[in-house]
């Protein structure tokens, strides 16, 4: 690759004024790229045919194009033709075509003319080589790249020619078409890439009755190559030659000699563009913990200061270590009031802002000039993301422009438009909700295996989830709000390095610029160290991004990208807020270790119902998801089964099998026995308990009138899971498939930090996302 003369390349093109590239000129490209194209040459438009073109291009037949900056879809204006390789005919199609083209313009009109003057409609001809090909569905291929505000460079390969985005649009995500972030390709990556799109499986012979066409790993150099050729435009490089915002291929065919061509290439350019802000991302600890915070906005009366300062108190956080920022003032609760930032007795680690978006500005201003805090936490909303908070936002980048040329960079900035921050171990506490509408879980004992971190753009959606998952307790939860200076990105990077976190749950309507990008390479760091990242991702329809426009001024960008980027570097993308919590509910429950590697998880399945036995088996493997087996008993485990139906007076209704029918006579003891048997059988990697608790042989309800039945009794099935959800290292869910009356059951095995689901197949469902995640 002759990256010097590629720079050249697009740099002259740039000097002109040229932001489209003539398809000749990608040719050119591609060839100092080490791609190969088809034999070509250029008919200037005042030019006369040399007819020895035609003779240095192979084959009876020519394709005559038109060669126009403005023209970007050729055979849609008339713009191709295909003549025999006569000199008299390729004039003759040359004037027909040049008479009906002229009046076509792109949907780009207008956009890139030179200064003070347009380019012409026309700049000339292109006679190209007829490539001979079989022009049967499924033989084209798209190569191409874009840029993504979110995550830079991306690429995509999939179906090709004129229908390309009609029948990608009617297949599975990802089969039409597959997405990746080019800076984050490596070999394997591109072959998975190429693995999953139809087209590519039809053209090297995985699809029934096709014949093998192209050798796979041609088509894994050819993207290798085009890959390397957009990197030397990478956004993250300073010294790249120029923005790419498109470049494609479409189509690339197979000719039936075995060579890959471009039968078509389209790319814009602009100038490089800055790339966004720098932070001083080190500090994100000083906020995460900190040792020392102020607060501005605090009132006598319960306001939003008033109730931060309430939980900061209420959490232990030493007083002496708050600080308060009101002029005339001695003390509020306890707590030492200043008239100005500069009063402070010491640079705080935290400085939080409760006041109104129309003071944020003045109070950042004083607080930079002061230099007395390493991080500030801006509550207010009604800046960036309302009509008129333009000139708000203005100010504030101003202000923060300057602090970055402090020694340290000045402050790191949380919000606007947020709850702030809730770290449970260092007792802060910035959520302005009240400790008794948001109660938090009694630490006794150990901790759950999993260790969860919330990071969350929306806070309401932060705090509904830690209501909901009462016994959640994350390790931090942060509501970052609308971006302005800290970005979810740099939250991922502060806590790769903190080991006190196994799992990151996030919350996303838009990403800051560069942002995805930045987030997709910490999770596959995160991820490729045996901890995981889970993420839902809002703004996916047009009327999601108007609204996440307005709720956190995020623009979304681009769902499919996001759906199909994130995932390669092994972020769980969820669906649904259920799904969000259920795999959030199953990483602190289970722990963040995935099922093992080389082969399906083996599952043993305990139920007291036959249906529940069959539809569970149904439900272990998913092909877009990952497989469960049912694990093949040992020995050992067999015996002990047997001896407890023989003791619980089963063994005339009962085999040893999996899945292990109980029947609805089983006691809680032999309950217990059995799910011991199975958590002990070292073939065994998880388990799924399914309860049906209305039968008789088993205390499944509250202790009241009318039955002696007392699920919180010491021989009941509650107790007895909860003893061997703490005994054994093998994870297993429950699910209790009942009306509300059962509700006190399932409550009680959740206390016990047992994962419960109302459905038998919905427990093997998320068991298999949780196990067979990569």
């Amino acid at each position: 690759m002759d990256r010097q003369a590629i720079a050249r390349h697009v740099t002259s093109a740039l000097e002109r004024g040229q932001h489209v590239l003539l398809e000749s000129e990608v040719y050119e490209l591609l060839a100092l790229a080490g791609l190969e194209t088809p034999a070509w040459r250029v008919w200037p438009v005042e030019g006369e045919l040399d007819e020895t073109w035609l003779g240095e291009l192979p084959g009876s037949r020519v394709v005559l194009k038109v060669l126009s900056r403005r023209i970007l879809h050729k055979s849609d204006v008339g713009g191709v033709r295909i003549v025999e390789k006569d000199a008299a005919a390729v004039r003759l199609a040359a004037q027909e075509m040049l008479g009906g083209v002229p009046g076509a313009w792109s949907r780009y009109e207008g956009e890139h003319g030179r200064d003070g003057t347009q380019d012409p409609e026309v700049e000339g001809l292109l006679l190209v080589e007829c490539v001979a090909f079989p022009g049967e569905l499924g033989r084209e291929l798209l190569l191409g790249a874009r840029h993504s505000r979110e995550f830079g460079s991306v690429l995509t390969v999939g179906i090709g020619g004129t229908d390309a985005e009609f029948l990608s649009a009617r297949l599975e995500p990802g089969r039409g078409h597959a997405i990746r972030s080019s800076l984050l390709l490596d070999r394997a990556g591109i072959r998975h890439m190429l693995e999953q799109t139809l087209v590519v499986e039809r053209l090297t012979g995985k699809a029934r009755g096709r014949a093998r066409v192209v050798e796979p790993e041609q088509l894994e150099e050819l993207v290798a190559s085009f890959a390397r050729l957009v990197n030397l435009f990478s956004p993250l490089d300073e010294t790249a030659p120029a923005h790419l915002e498109e470049l494609e291929i479409n189509p690339l065919v197979v000719a039936t000699d075995g060579r890959l061509l471009p039968l078509d290439g389209l790319m814009r350019i602009g100038p490089r563009r800055a790339l966004p802000r720098s932070r001083p991302v080190g500090k994100v600890s000083r906020l995460l913990h900190p040792g020392s915070v102020a607060l501005v906005g605090v009132s006598q009366k319960m306001n939003v200061g008033r109730i931060i300062l309430q939980n900061l108190l209420d959490a232990d956080f030493p007083s002496d270590r708050i600080h308060i920022l009101k002029p005339d003032t001695e003390e509020i609760a306890g707590v030492r009031c200043y008239a100005r930032p500069a009063d402070l007795p010491e640079k705080v680690d935290m400085l939080v802002l409760a006041v109104s978006a129309e003071q944020v500005p003045a109070e950042l201003e004083a607080i930079c000039a002061a230099d007395c805090a390493e991080s500030i936490i801006v509550i207010p909303g009604g800046i960036a993301e309302k009509a008129g908070g333009e000139a708000i936002q203005a100010r504030i980048d101003a202000v923060l422009e300057r602090a970055r040329a402090l020694p340290g960079g000045g402050p790191v900035i949380n919000g606007s438009n947020c709850l702030g921050v809730y770290d449970r171990d260092a007792g802060v506490n910035t959520l302005f909700i009240p400790d008794y509408k948001l109660p938090r879980p009694a630490r006794e004992g150990q901790d759950a295996p999993g260790r969860v971190a919330l990071l969350s753009q929306s806070g309401a959606f932060m705090i509904c989830r830690m209501s909901r998952l009462a016994d959640l307790d994350p390790v931090y939860a942060v509501s970052y709000g609308n971006q302005m200076d800290l970005s979810l990105g740099d939250y991922m990077e502060a806590l790769l390095g903190d080991t006190s976190v196994d799992t990151v749950a996030c919350y996303v309507e838009g990403f800051a610029d560069l942002d995805g990008l930045k987030t997709a390479r910490l999770a596959r760091a995160l991820t490729g160290a045996g901890r995981r990242g889970i993420l839902y991702k809002a703004g996916r329809s047009a009327e999601g991004q108007s609204a996440s426009a307005g709720h956190t001024a995020s623009i979304a960008g681009d769902y499919e990208t996001c759906r199909q980027v994130l995932p390669e570097a092994g972020v769980e993308l969820t669906e649904t807020f259920e799904d969000f919590e259920n795999r959030v509910r199953l990483a602190r429950a289970l722990g963040p270790e995935r099922g093992p590697a080389g082969h399906a998880p083996q599952v043993a399945v305990v139920s007291n119902a036959g249906f529940e036995c069959v539809g569970i088996a149904d439900n272990l493997a998913r092909a877009s998801e990952g497989r469960l087996e049912l694990a093949k008993l040992g020995e050992y485990t067999r015996e002990k089964l047997q001896q407890a139906f023989v003791e619980g007076r089963l063994d005339s209704l009962v085999d040893v099998k999996n899945p292990l029918d109980l029947t609805p006579m089983a006691t809680d003891a032999v309950w217990a026995t059995c799910v011991e048997a199975l958590l002990e059988d070292s073939g065994v990697d998880a388990a799924i308990v399914s309860i049906v608790p209305l039968t008789a042989a088993m205390q499944t309800l509250p202790a009241g009138p009318g039955h002696r039945e007392d699920l919180c009794a010491a021989t009941a099935i509650c107790a007895r899971l909860a003893a061997l959800r703490a005994a054994s290292s093998t994870p297993f869910v429950c699910a209790v498939d009942s009306g509300v009356l059962y509700d006190p059951l399932v409550r009680q095995l959740e206390s016990a930090g047992i994962p419960v689901f109302r459905y038998a197949d919905e427990a093997t469902r998320y068991l298999r996302r949780h196990l067979c995640s990569r």
